[in-house]
């Protein structure tokens, strides 16, 4: 059995999806999955799936013991960048270990390989280290920016053919989310041979901002510029017109400015060699996603 601990996540909802591909195609690969949430409502429900669906809290230690009965082999931890994530993802490295004979597949982030970690990839890293000193099996998956992440920004860029993201001249080697989403799935169902490494995810290409407005344009049939914004004014333009709190303002505020720095500007074949397959490029996703930036699906 597979437990996922963040399965109405960014990254958790996405492998859900990723190993219901993974089942419908070969449906002895995947064993059964099983979801702990606060919400069961909100966990996908992919049909191929032989999905449970606990409903309890991280922070419980009887819910967590709950999710990890009966013949679980592999956890999946991606709980989210929020508040109390050290502590959290700390405590279930721990209720595993107690239990034994389980592996972990860690999701963090590309700044918790910084020296010193920057951003997001601060509490990743100290999640990583405590969960390779704990002696389990495990796997770290260390995506870069999303190319989904950008689609926060189409308003700006609907209304006002504006991306207001200060990412200077740093250049970016954006990732699929779904790229992600299916290496980890295929991590899950692997045997161990591709476990106890760390695995760099990132798209073909890195791409400057100019660029990445270039291609929205060509894509849209209009016109889209870089907007330059302090850090300061992003950040205030993410809670007032974006409605996030201001912690999540200060989070991604962190990762542009790591990112405008350069500190994502590299590519490596890791996606290739977890999944079989070549990563998306930052065109054909843009192609497929144009709508969800400007409401069509091709240029004029």
């Amino acid at each position: 059995m597979i437990v996922i601990f963040g399965g109405t996540g960014q990254v958790g909802s996405a492998t859900l999806w990723a190993l219901n591909g993974i089942a419908s195609q070969s449906p002895t690969t995947v064993p059964p999955v099983r979801v702990l949430s606060r919400r069961p409502e909100a966990v996908p429900r992919p049909a191929a799936l032989g999905l449970e669906v606990i409903q309890g809290n991280f922070d419980n230690q009887k819910d967590l013991e709950r999710s990890l009965r009966g013949g679980v082999r592999t956890v999946i931890l991606a709980t989210g960048d929020s508040d109390g994530q050290i502590q959290r993802e700390t405590a279930i490295i721990d209720a595993v270990q107690e239990t034994g004979g389980i592996r972990i597949i860690k999701i963090s982030a590309a700044l918790a390989g910084m020296s010193p970690p920057r951003a997001i990839g601060v509490a990743h890293a100290q999640i990583e280290e405590y969960l390779i000193r704990s002696g389990l099996p495990w796997a770290i998956v260390r995506p870069t920016f999303f190319y989904q992440s950008l689609e926060m920004f189409k308003e700006p860029i609907s209304k006002f053919g504006r991306l207001p993201l200060p990412l200077e001249r740093g250049r970016v080697a954006f990732v699929d989310l779904h790229d992600v989403a299916f290496a980890v799935a295929t991590l899950a169902v692997t045997p161990a041979a591709l476990h106890g490494r760390i695995y760099l995810l990132t798209g073909p290409e890195s791409v400057s901002l100019f660029e990445v407005c270039e291609r929205l344009t060509s894509c849209a049939g209009r016109r889209i510029k870089p907007l330059h914004l302090p850090l300061s004014l992003f950040r205030l333009m993410l809670v007032v017109v974006g409605k996030v709190s201001w912690r999540d303002a200060s989070i991604a505020a962190g990762v542009v400015e790591a990112c405008a720095e350069g500190l994502e500007d590299f590519v490596t074949g890791d996606v290739l060699e977890v999944s079989g397959r070549e990563p998306q490029s930052f065109d054909d996703y843009t192609v497929a996603n144009i709508a969800n930036f400007v409401g069509k699906s091709q240029p004029d």
